[in-house]
């Protein structure tokens, strides 16, 4: 099978949906199909990385509205590479501009949102449906494709909203690569933070937006420092300058440490430390601090958390609710209460045995949700498109 992985952005650009896309991409060839990832905004950056497998990138071509570009651009691909099938990763631009040219070139189409895109929370104003011209393209990308997936329930709840028939939905949940989150790393986090050897790490990945509730998060480590001083908040991804500034204004950046994104070690076969993985093995617990439903699609990294045996704390929301069993493995607390969720770090800081407990809970959970298994049902998915339009 000749298969199209079609998104707008990828590694070693850092997202949930870039990390899926590459281990679908994986394991698909894995399994002995051909793959080409295509729609690639960052060209020039991707020229220089050998990948596992064939990737498109598109140059800008300047003066032309962005939809209007996509469409030729994807033209040119399909007269290029004469794919079996296309699994668009985002209802809009991607599931939109394949949805358009499927109009006059037809083909089997999948489109999987990954939760901005099809989620919209109007109290913080998030979600690319804020916007009714682009509601209207997600709408429209999701009547004309065959199927829709949905990685969690409130993502199967947002695609119903806008109408789609149930039997265009199939669930099929995000997967996890347990190989790289259980090999044991000897990287020195504690060194690399510069702090105490006896410090009790709290970790959370996520870049700094409104809806990851990081204010909360430092308000609940603040409070726990104050009977805890040996607990360490260690944020990675993307932050703000302004929401750095007041945590050193408060004296908390002694506690409260940013590394900013780390790379994903995969391409061309550089030894570069996993960091990530060494702070999920090295910590105490992660948390997700997502503030309000429809603010998570699948948080991968709450899986990825679970495969490195780490004890997860994440808010009561969509997503979050449909792998975390409160007390079995993982502990879920209230959004946006900094009580609830200072509670538990100071329950799993103060009682490791019931921080293993979860922690074994979570890593046993998420054994189903390993990318071949995964990968698998996509082809499922995949081989049933395309018989039903031959």
């Amino acid at each position: 099978m000749k298969i199209l992985l079609y998104n707008n952005s990828h590694l070693p650009m850092v997202g949930g949906k870039e990390i899926v896309v590459h281990h679908l991409a994986v394991s698909l060839m894995e399994l002995g199909h051909t793959v080409v990832i295509a729609g690639l905004a960052n060209y020039r950056q991707l020229r220089k990385i050998k990948y596992p497998y064939r990737v498109i990138g598109w140059p800008r071509i300047p003066f032309l509205p962005k939809d209007i570009r996509l469409r030729i651009l994807l033209i040119i691909t399909r007269l290029t590479y004469r794919w079996d099938i296309v699994h668009a990763h985002t209802t809009y631009p991607n599931g939109y501009t394949a949805a358009w040219l499927k109009t006059i070139s037809d083909f089997p189409l999948i489109i999987t949102p990954h939760g901005a895109d099809i989620h919209k929370v109007p109290e913080i104003g998030f979600g690319h449906r804020m916007d009714p011209k682009i509601e209207r393209k997600i709408i429209y990308a999701l009547n004309r494709a065959n199927y829709t997936t949905a990685i969690s329930k409130s993502v199967e709840s947002s695609i119903r909203d806008l109408g789609l028939e149930n039997e265009k939905i199939i669930s099929i949940p995000n997967g996890v690569d347990k190989k790289r989150f259980t090999t044991p790393s000897s990287f020195d986090v504690f060194d690399y933070l510069n702090v105490p050897r006896d410090s009790k790490l709290i970790v959370s990945v996520g870049n700094y937006h409104q809806r990851k509730g990081h204010e909360t998060l430092v308000k609940a480590i603040q409070k726990v420092h104050e009977s805890e001083s040996k607990v360490i908040l260690v944020i990675v991804g993307n932050t703000s300058e302004k929401f750095c500034q007041k945590i050193h204004d408060e004296g908390a950046d002694n506690y409260i440490k940013f590394t900013g994104i780390l790379g994903f070690p995969v391409f061309g076969g550089e030894n570069k430390e996993d960091i990530l993985v060494a702070l999920l093995h090295a910590s105490r617990a992660y948390i997700s601090s997502s503030i309000a439903e429809g603010t998570e699609g699948l948080s991968l990294a709450v899986l990825e958390a679970m495969a490195a045996n780490t004890c997860v704390i994440a808010t009561r929301v969509s997503g979050n609710r449909d792998v975390i069993t409160d007390g079995e493995n993982g502990l879920l607390v209230e959004p946006r209460s900094v009580k609830n969720m200072s509670d538990a770090i100071l329950r799993v800081c103060a009682d490791k045995s019931l921080a293993d407990r979860l922690s074994d809970g979570g890593q046993r959970f998420v054994e189903k949700y390993s990318w071949l298994e995964i990968t698998q049902q996509y082809l499922d998915l995949y081989e049933r498109t395309i018989n039903e339009t031959n």
